[in-house]
C-alpha cells in the first residue's frame, strides 16, 4: 500500500507566514488569468474551473452569518476579455483588473485582494488597503472594486474578530479552503492538468 507523500507546506511548524502568502498571491493571479476567453481553446477543463473561481469573486458575497456566497448559475454570455494582475502594489498583496462582457454589456472589475495565511489583520490595514486601492486606480475610474480578504482557510482566526473589520472596511472575506470546496461540489473530476490540480484539488490549507 503506498503512502501519501508530505503536504507542500509544513503547517504544523509554520503557523505565521514564511512566504506562503506570496505563494497564494501567485496561485490566486495565475488562476484568474487561465479564466480569459482565449484559453478555451487551450485548456477547456483549466479555462471552465478558472472562469468559475473568478466568477465567485466577482459576485460572491457574505450572507448574514458570514457565509461566502454567491449566484449558482453563471450566465452564458458572461466572458472575461482579458485579465492583469499586479502584486504587491501601494502594499495591496494582489490587485487584479478583469474587463467583463454579461448580459451584452463591457464591465471592468477591480479586485482589491489581501491574502492571509493564519496572520491576523486589523482595521488599520484593511482601511489603509482601500485607501492604496483607490489611489491606484486614480479618481476617474469606473471601474467595479471589491475588496477581499482570502484566508487559505477558516481554522485558525477570530472569525468574530475578522467579520467586524471586514464589515466596517467594505471587504468581504472568504478563504481557499472554501471555494476548493464549491469547485469541487461544481467539477467533482480534476482538469487532468497537473500544475492547476495540485493546487486547487490536491493540496490541503489545514493541518
Amino acid at each position: 500500500m503506498k503512502s501519501e507523500l508530505p503536504n507542500f507546506f509544513e503547517y504544523s511548524i509554520s503557523k505565521k507566514d514564511t512566504g506562503f502568502e506570496t505563494f497564494q498571491d501567485f496561485w490566486l493571479s495565475r488562476t484568474l488569468r487561465c479564466s480569459v476567453e482565449k484559453y478555451i481553446v487551450k485548456d477547456k477543463a483549466v479555462y471552465d474551473r478558472a472562469r468559475l473561481i473568478a466568477y465567485m469573486l466577482l459576485k460572491g458575497t457574505n450572507d448574514v452569518g458570514g457565509k461566502y456566497e454567491y449566484q449558482n448559475q453563471i450566465p452564458d454570455d458572461f466572458i472575461i476579455e482579458s485579465v492583469s494582475a499586479i502584486r504587491q502594489n501601494k502594499r495591496i498583496d494582489l490587485i487584479v483588473i478583469l474587463k467583463v462582457t454579461e448580459w451584452g454589456q463591457q464591465k471592468e472589475y477591480a479586485l482589491n485582494i489581501e491574502n492571509k495565511w493564519y496572520t491576523s489583520t486589523s482595521a488599520n490595514q484593511l482601511k489603509n488597503a482601500v485607501h492604496n486601492f483607490k489611489k491606484y486606480l486614480g479618481k476617474e475610474n469606473n471601474s467595479i472594486q471589491r475588496n477581499l480578504l482570502i484566508y487559505c482557510d477558516e481554522s485558525n482566526y477570530s472569525r468574530d474578530k475578522s467579520q467586524a473589520i471586514c464589515r466596517e472596511n467594505d471587504f468581504q472575506w472568504l478563504s481557499i479552503q472554501g471555494l476548493k470546496e464549491i469547485l469541487v461540489a461544481n467539477f467533482p473530476a480534476p482538469s487532468g492538468n497537473e500544475l492547476f490540480d495540485t493546487y486547487w484539488y490536491y493540496s490541503v490549507s489545514s493541518t
